[in-house]
């Protein structure tokens, strides 16, 4: 509950960063759970808002515990309510020590306002899941 409540704290104050010179825009995902054990699932959300012309997604998993696996999928949507899968692109959980981290998908340009990432974790493990996302206007 600690760590969630640090999680959500940084996601707020990340919402807020902006380089307006460069017209980016760095965002933290929360996801819906904290912390992943076992066979579990945890989507993490984003409105983008508007039109750009580039949106990256880096996800973040830690590894607490056990022997960690699964996926992450990308979703999209032009209302918030029905998704799709917008890329072919699945990141896999491998077993590594400490965090390990990628930028599995870019967009250029943005092609929905609404994304979803779908965490599917798979095996005996203990992980927190963290994103971000990179819009540029």
């Amino acid at each position: 509950m600690k760590n969630f409540i640090k999680l959500l704290i940084v996601a707020l104050l990340m919402v807020f960063v902006c380089d307006a010179s460069a017209q980016l825009r760095t965002l933290a995902i929360p996801a819906a759970k904290d912390t992943l054990t076992n066979t579990d699932t945890a989507e993490a959300t984003l409105q983008a808002g508007g039109t750009a012309q580039s949106i990256s997604f880096q996800i973040s998993i830690e590894k607490l515990s056990g022997t960690a696996g699964g996926t992450a999928r990308i979703y999209g949507s032009h209302d918030g309510v029905r998704y799709s899968l917008l890329s072919d692109s699945v990141y896999t959980i491998t077993n590594t020590t400490g965090w390990q981290t990628a930028i599995p998908w870019i967009f250029a340009p943005a092609p929905v306002p609404y994304y979803k990432i779908i965490y599917l974790t798979s095996g005996s493990q203990s992980v927190v899941p963290r994103a971000t996302a990179v819009i540029r206007k």
